[in-house]
């Protein structure tokens, strides 16, 4: 998914048992991490600062929290 995909599915109020609920503290730490790793068209911003090499995105941190929002 885009970086824009999933700071939206962040943002996005969830359902837990049928009540839904606003994004709290959790999701507003997870959002400054996924802000960090931001793409930069191709890289990851963050994993490719002050290295030689380029990380592509998204990279494995971007990759982990998409698959736990699965």
């Amino acid at each position: 998914m885009t970086h824009e995909e999933l700071v939206t599915k962040i943002k996005t109020p969830n359902e837990f048992f049928g009540v839904k609920y606003a994004p709290d503290w959790q999701h507003v730490a997870l959002l400054a991490v996924v802000e960090l790793h931001k793409s930069d068209g191709h890289f990851c911003v963050e994993c490719s600062h002050d290295v030689d090499y380029l990380f592509n995105y998204p990279c494995k941190t971007i990759q982990t929290i998409e698959e736990h929002l699965k």
